[in-house]
């Protein structure tokens, strides 16, 4: 362990902040650019290791940097720099303010409430998964520990000190330190990587799956006393349907029970398709009532939205019947003035109508917070969710009494793919417009620079 007040390099040592099998975490302070910063260092190695295992383990920590070096996502804790400081190799990472999941995870399981609560964090989990799994990365050891939660209640995901660069790269086994066991948590790691076949991006779903089995249920899905009971368990045992541990509905129950299925073949294809099905559920959990049944579309909705069609250029082409299918897939949300409708950084693939009302459209950086626009009657806002499933890059906020008309591209995606791809176009169509006007506006602005130029040529005494 540092004594504090170390220096490593620029970065001064304030406290520590966790450990691992391998590496401390500490709390540490960058003097060059004064920001706070969190340092892994790996712990030191035993006297009797040698120089090529004691070279693997730097290996793997800069190997970690690297990987992560190459992430840009708002729900993955970036990478600043690494380097060797009086013999201890380091990695500096982003500094997340929170508490890690395992720190929240009980015995009660989750109260009715809380479950699209639970599940929209899950999902935001699964679509930066997928964003790791496009650019050929494995995390490799997904697990409470590995997950935290923002004092905004969105998540970051840490420790890639296992993660594998390129998908199906060998046998899904890593070696530590010249020690042949397979490395990450009892109880989340999928059945494939326990026996040593070869893994792909799966192997994740199956971690995140029996994470929010727990969350949900207050128990895990397969015991893990200690590792050969973990190992055993997985390989072996059936887990409890959520639905008979507790009051969850079949679809919610039959989509946890699919990631967490022993053949990866019968696993969600991508971390993607998981959060899809998930934020269905949590669409569906959002618009009963308290009986437990679905209610009724509603009729008001279903009047106002065709009346406010010839203002929303997204619908200005779609049928009556198209609108009223739209419109049963939606929800009707009301906010009071000064009410969050969107927390920038969140995520979901939910857009907004606006029925009545005004709302604004802040960004946050730093610690500065920035109006992009306002938005009324007949406006929409949030369409990018749909299509491009990436955290929200700004905040709306309720200028005064408004109402919403909520529609979810994972529900639209699911019911009908060809009312969502006609969305889909006619919001290609609009940014196309926007990318138009703003070439057009720099343009202008080249133009006019290069006019002053030349007048200050002709004139240089000006």
């Amino acid at each position: 362990m540092l004594p504090i007040g170390t220096m490593l390099d620029r970065y001064r040592i304030e406290s520590v902040l966790g450990q691992g099998h391998t590496g401390v975490v500490y709390l540490a302070f960058d003097s060059a650019i004064e920001r706070t910063v969190a340092i892994k260092c790996l712990k030191a190695g035993s006297p009797n290791k040698d120089a090529e295992s004691e070279s693997n383990r730097i290996n793997v920590l800069f190997k970690e940097a690297k990987v992560i070096g190459q992430l840009n996502h708002p729900h993955i804790a970036a990478v600043f720099d690494m380097g060797t400081s009086e013999s201890v190799p380091y990695i500096v990472m982003e500094y997340v303010r929170g508490e890690t999941l395992k720190s929240r995870l009980g015995n009660a399981g989750a109260d009715q409430a809380s479950v699209p609560q639970i599940l929209s964090f899950i999902v935001m989990v699964a679509r930066a998964l997928h964003y790791v799994h496009q650019r050929g990365i494995l995390h490799g050891d997904i697990n409470p520990a590995n997950l935290i939660v923002t004092p905004q209640g969105t998540p970051k995901i840490m420790d890639f000190g296992v993660a594998r660069r390129s998908l199906g790269e060998g046998p899904a086994k890593w070696c530590l330190a010249g020690e042949d066991y397979v490395w990450g948590t009892p109880g989340y790691l999928p059945p494939e990587l326990l026996t040593g076949y070869e893994i792909d991006a799966r192997a994740d779903v199956f971690s995140l799956g029996a994470i929010a089995y727990e969350w949900l249920s207050g128990r895990k899905p397969f015991r893990a006393d200690n590792a050969e009971v973990a190992r055993k368990s997985v390989l072996q045992d059936l887990h409890k349907p959520l639905c008979e541990v507790g009051d969850f509905d079949s679809e919610l129950s039959k989509e946890i029970d699919q990631a967490l299925a022993r053949d990866p073949a019968q696993r969600f294809s991508s971390a993607d398709a998981m959060a899809d099905a998930l934020e269905i559920c949590q669409e569906q959990w959002l618009k009963r009532d308290s009986s437990g049944t679905m209610p009724v579309p509603d009729q008001k909705s279903s009047k106002t939205f065709p009346r406010l069609k010839g203002r929303n250029l997204l619908f200005a082409d779609f049928s009556e019947e198209e609108l009223a299918s739209v419109m049963q897939m939606s929800r009707r949300e009301k906010y009071k003035e000064g009410e969050t409708i969107v927390q920038q950084g969140a995520g979901g693939s939910m857009m907004y109508l606006v029925v009545q009302g005004r709302v604004s459209i802040r960004k946050t950086s730093g610690e500065k917070e920035m109006e992009i626009k306002q938005v009324g009657s007949g406006e929409w806002f949030g369409e990018m969710a749909v299509i491009s499933q990436m955290p929200r890059s700004a905040s709306v906020i309720a200028l005064r009494p408004t109402e919403v008309i909520a529609i979810s591209g994972a529900v639209l995606r699911s019911a009908s793919p060809l009312l969502s791809m006609k969305l889909y176009r006619n919001i290609a169509s609009q940014l196309s417009d926007r990318m138009r006007e703003r070439d057009e506006e720099m343009l202008s602005l080249i133009q006019g620079d290069q006019k002053k130029r030349a007048e200050k040529r002709r004139f240089p005494f000006w």
